[in-house]
């Protein structure tokens, strides 16, 4: 197994999960119909009043059914597949909510980590065990993370399978109103919700059986020279409390933001979801690892 392109993948991933955050709040409700008589006018209105109700309702039950715990932990087989590379390895995820979220890749057999990614609402943190180095750093100083918009509170959003709005912290009851619900239902019993902000497309597939998120998607066209799309599926879904979290997530980015059209995929197969909190949210990296620029340490490691 090649140790660098695990660090590769994961290095690439930082900045391509940025579509999910680059877009300013933007308001997509609104109708209206002038060449309607009187009365086709009012039932119009009743009928849009009450779709309106049902819609906003729906989006309050994808909502509500989040995972409404402070910790998921637990170990997993992380699957990278960029470029020629397809790499799997064991790994673990951490994320305590509001906090942090860190990956974490070890060597098989000998079990040895191979580096990590931390992410929590003040830094970013990469840590190469390989070279001995790191980077710790606002997420406004690391280039391309910046470019793309980069929010801890999306990320985590979509990590913990939960609706958001780019730029807040958590939705309130009003936000609930950007979203469009999708009448159609499809074969499947699932529902599209659909958030449009500037010059992303934010996109949910949602159970009507259990108003649970299935699938996010976001694509972003600001403009000729730059473009990214973002796929996560959630399956498996186990038990947390009174809820359910997806114990399996796939997530495929691809961005020509970064030297060249990138396309990678990144499955997160955990064996068990658990809630455990006797771990630190805060990672203290060795006083004889090397910190360095983000530049550095990302080009390297993306190969530029």
């Amino acid at each position: 197994m090649k140790i660098k392109n695990i660090l590769t993948a994961m290095a690439i991933i930082i900045a391509m999960i940025g579509v999910a955050g680059c877009a300013s709040k933007k308001n997509v409700n609104g109708n209206g119909n002038g060449n309607v008589r009187s009365a086709q006018r009012d039932a119009f209105a009743r009928k849009n009043v009450n779709d309106n109700i049902a819609s906003l309702a729906y989006v309050q039950k994808v909502a509500d059914a989040k995972v409404g715990v402070k910790n998921i932990t637990g170990k997993m087989s992380l699957t990278i597949k960029a470029g020629n590379n397809d790499i799997t390895a064991p790994g673990s995820l951490h994320m305590r909510y509001g906090e942090v979220i860190r990956i974490q890749a070890f060597i098989p057999l000998l079990g040895s980590e191979v580096g990590r990614i931390e992410f929590t609402p003040d830094y970013v943190l990469v840590v190469d065990r390989m070279h001995k180095e790191y980077i710790k750093e606002d997420y406004s100083k690391v280039d391309f993370l910046k470019a793309n918009g980069l929010d801890f509170h999306s990320l985590q959003a979509l990590f913990w399978n939960e609706l958001f709005v780019p730029g807040t912290r958590s939705i309130a009851d009003a936000d609930l109103r950007d979203f469009n619900v999708n009448d159609n239902v499809n074969v499947n019993g699932s529902r599209t919700l659909t958030l449009q902000q500037g010059s992303i497309l934010l996109q949910w597939l949602t159970s009507t059986a259990n108003c649970r998120i299935t699938q996010a998607k976001a694509t972003y066209n600001g403009n000729a020279a730059i473009k990214a799309s973002l796929d996560w599926q959630y399956s498996n879904f186990k038990a947390v409390g009174k809820q359910l979290f997806p114990a399996y997530q796939k997530l495929t980015f691809s961005t020509n933001a970064i030297k060249s059209q990138r396309t990678v995929s990144l499955t997160l197969d955990m064996d068990a979801v658990k809630t455990d909190d006797n771990w630190d949210a805060k990672t203290e990296v060795s006083a004889k690892y090397k910190k360095v620029e983000a530049t550095d340490i990302l080009g390297k490691l993306i190969g530029k």
